[in-house]
């Protein structure tokens, strides 16, 4: 993450190449600068609940191994919800987008509930990729006589971002040495190997950072060496086998997925915190503002958006232990019977293909969203699905005894004395642990934009300077752009978790067991010059499973 001041300013041809290397201004107003209105409204009336019976198989596949027809359909639908229906149909597209916005930067209770660093993440997402490829195959139905592909046999792709460190391309185009349709070219169409295939811009979103001639998470693409670090630590380890396998692997599902949600706390869980939010830091932002995929109130007016929580959400497909909402409570997610019901009630509401608001719940999202299913690649991401035939064991060990003001200039350290970490006279970093957490809970802040917490070990002298290949940077944890002006709150509980398992970070070759170690947390928020910007950690707490 760079400093502000590092950001250069752009070019023309970085304008163009931003934009898919199309020619002329009235190609750079094309549906990536499109803005969502600010007075939509989300769904009001009074929602039906959506029978979700004798609904059509959907198959979704990795983008790369869609075929021209595929990727034709797929635009197709995109682009005639962009470009044909009035603006003010519910079924247009900044409408569809805007289901999105109303529940994170417009959210303000149960109306419109926020759904990000929560529980509600993962089943509120489930469901409006269900709602949206339930319009865009209606959309096909209707307007394309089903052609080249029946809505019934639609279904949106994923980006196997574990595997594919780029744009999102198909293999028949990338083995031709063409450029993805991502960037506004149709692949219906080749007019020779001097000029570009015939432009489409269904799929085009002019506010990402990758551009046409550089569209792959390559540090060396980047135009900071902020940026070049962040890029590699997303490439290298965020979105790596052995953190999203990592990540699967964790018993414990708020830790997974996220944490009850209220008016005092919220709680990120990791799948959300560090491939989710990385992704969209990559692909929507770089320097200034207005990113879509980078700005939580405007990402999902890049299609990009879809394939990006397709694989969110295949990934949690193959999670273990989510819990049955109709089952026993887990524990260390859910203390009572109560607790699991409130959440598995919850309702959520949508816009369906009529135009009406219909209603599904987080029990729906789990057990009857059955006919969207998920197809592994040959090309793709090898992920382990965890067993849940034996629980993990335990043990907690608190780091932090007093809050801790972090700023841009001022990072805090504090010792942890070897004894502070014995349970039932035993280190808990001692022996071999399957997995390991840090819980950071954060109290007051204030910051402007997005933010990121670095947490490094023996390492008194880091800095927001330090790189974050140092081999005592254990990892961190970040928040997106909601695009809605400062934030600051006071009397909060914001719970973090920043995964320090042995098979993604060096916690236990820098901290090992038996020994006091230094705790360094370094707060990047802006530009040093933002002297409101400020985190208050209240307590920090390591998990081991063994």
């Amino acid at each position: 993450m760079s400093k502000t001041n590092d950001c250069p300013a752009p070019t023309r041809r970085d304008l163009l190449l931003g934009a898919g290397a199309l020619a002329g201004a009235a190609a750079l107003a094309g549906p990536g600068r499109t803005r969502l209105r600010a007075d939509h409204p989300g769904p009001k009336a009074k929602a039906t609940p959506f029978k979700l019976d004798d609904q059509p198989k959907r198959v979704r596949k990795s983008f790369h191994d869609l075929s021209d027809d595929e990727v034709r359909t797929f635009a197709n639908a995109v682009g005639y919800l962009r470009d044909r229906p009035p603006i003010h149909d519910p079924l247009q597209w900044d409408n569809l987008v805007s289901m999105h916005a109303h529940h994170c930067t417009e959210a303000s209770g149960q109306d419109n509930l926020q759904v990000h660093w929560s529980y509600f993440f993962l089943p509120w997402h489930r469901a409006y990729l269900y709602f949206v490829e339930r319009h865009l195959a209606n959309t096909l139905a209707k307007q394309f006589d089903n052609k080249p592909i029946s809505g019934d046999q639609f279904a949106l792709p994923y980006w196997d971002w574990v595997t594919h460190k780029n744009i999102p391309n198909t293999s028949a185009r990338e083995m031709a040495k063409k450029a993805s349709p991502l960037f506004g070219l149709d692949p219906s169409e080749d007019l020779g190997a001097d000029k570009p295939d015939r432009y489409n811009l269904a799929l085009f979103d002019g506010y990402r950072g990758p551009t046409l001639d550089k569209p792959d998470m390559n540090p060396d693409n980047e135009p900071t060496k902020g940026w070049k670090e962040y890029t590699k630590l997303i490439r290298d380890h965020n979105t790596s086998p052995a953190q999203i396998n990592s990540i699967l692997s964790m018993q414990n599902f708020c830790i997974f997925g996220g944490f009850p949600i209220t008016d005092e706390a919220t709680g990120q869980g990791l799948l959300e915190n560090i491939p989710h939010n990385t992704i969209h830091d990559w692909v929507g932002t770089r320097c200034g503002s207005n990113r879509d995929m980078g700005s939580l109130r405007y990402a999902a007016l890049d299609p990009i958006f879809y394939l990006h929580h397709c694989n969110i959400d295949r990934i949690w497909s193959l999670y273990r232990f989510t819990p049955d909402p109709d089952g026993k409570p887990a524990t260390n997610c859910f203390p009572t019977p109560e607790a699991l019901k409130q959440w598995a009630d919850q309702t959520f509401e949508f816009t369906d293909i009529d135009g009406k608001t219909v209603s599904v719940t987080v029990r729906d999202t789990i057990k009857n969203m059955n006919n969207v299913t998920y197809e592994e690649s040959p090309r793709g991401s090898k992920l382990t699905v965890a067993s849940a035939d034996k629980a993990a064991a335990v043990r907690t060990a608190p780091l932090l005894a007093k809050t801790t003001r972090l700023t841009n200039d001022k990072p805090g350290t504090v010792t942890v004395a070897a004894k502070a970490m014995l349970k039932d006279s035993k280190d808990v970093r001692a022996g071999e642990p399957k997995s390991a957490v840090l819980e950071v809970v954060i109290g007051d802040f204030a910051y402007q934009g997005r933010f990121q917490a670095r947490v490094f070990v023996n390492k008194e002298d880091a800095t927001r300077e330090t790189p974050l290949g140092d081999e005592h940077f254990v990892g961190s944890f970040q928040v997106l752009d909601s695009h809605s002006g400062k934030s600051e709150r006071k009397d909060g509980k914001h719970r973090f978790f920043v995964d320090v398992s042995p098979t993604v970070s060096n916690f236990f070759k820098v901290a090992p067991a038996g020994k006091d170690f230094k705790l360094t947390l370094v707060a990047v928020g802006g530009s040093p010059r933002e002297g409101s910007f400020y985190l208050d950690v209240a307590s920090v707490t390591l998990h081991v499973y063994e």
